[in-house]
């Protein structure tokens, strides 16, 4: 009689890891660790090549000295200390570039400076424990320093080059906009007036989405040598060439395992 793997053997069919959506969590997963190792300074892209940059950050990510430490660890020390955690900038930028599509250019501006506000305490608070920095502490200074001695000599002292002096003014510029309309600081204005208050702030808003398109592509360029997207293409043209001659992480109907996968 021939034998069948019951659902409780642990191994999943090939169908599993071969889907479209599971693929994209992989992806996910992979990134977030190479996201870790560079902006940390665990690694450095520039002298790496695209599956070294995938192998080592990997590896790095499943060292026992780091399973399971983020238990002691809460909050955004926690995710910036180990690279997984609660992540809004997608859901920022999609629903930012939704209300400037519409019209709606205070609600974008809030958005687009929210996601630049998350994308500043990220970089500062992992780039700040992969220095040492216990993430406690890490976290305490992300909360009570000012915008610009993030963006200025907090910065800088990260090893990391100081801001153009034209996109931090942008930088201010959005955060001023994002407090004028949270604390309700601007003034009634007469009726001719409006319409000038309208453009303005269709003009800040577009702004607003400017500087967050020069910060993505700043991140590209500092931490992963303005090769991001060729990282994740390789990512996944490995992955789907592994689980071709696989059939799955686990192994090919036949029982083949990842190590004899590898070895092929």
């Amino acid at each position: 009689m021939e034998s069948s793997r019951s659902e409780s053997d642990g191994v999943l069919p090939a169908s599993f890891w071969k889907d479209e959506v599971i693929a994209t969590f992989m992806e996910a997963v992979t990134w977030s660790a190479i996201e870790d190792a560079a902006i940390s300074g665990s690694i450095s892209v520039a002298d790496l090549s695209n599956d070294e940059v995938i192998d080592i950050s990997m590896r790095r990510c499943l060292e026992p000295s780091r399973t399971g430490a983020s238990e002691d660890v809460e909050g955004e020390a926690g995710e910036a200390a180990f690279g997984f955690g609660s992540r809004h900038d997608r859901e920022l930028l999609v629903e930012g570039n939704s209300f400037l599509d519409r019209g709606l250019n205070q609600l974008a501006i809030l958005l687009y400076a929210t996601w630049i506000e998350h994308w500043i305490n990220r970089i500062i608070l992992m780039r700040s424990v992969g220095f040492g920095t216990p993430p406690e502490l890490a976290a305490a200074l992300v909360r009570s320093t000012r915008l610009e001695l993030k963006i200025g000599k907090i910065w800088s002292s990260l090893e990391l080059e100081r801001f153009d002096r034209d996109l931090s003014r942008a930088i201010v510029r959005v955060m001023e906009s994002r407090n004028g309309f949270v604390h309700f600081k601007w003034t009634a204005s007469p009726e001719d007036e409006h319409g000038e208050r309208i453009n303005q702030g269709a003009a800040r808003a577009v702004e607003a989405k400017r500087t967050v398109e020069a910060l993505m592509k700043l991140e590209d360029e500092i931490f992963f040598d303005g090769r991001s997207v060729e990282i994740k293409e390789q990512f996944r043209r490995e992955y789907v060439r592994r689980m071709q001659s696989a059939g799955g992480p686990h192994g090919s109907s036949e029982g083949a395992s990842v190590s004899e996968a590898d070895a092929g």
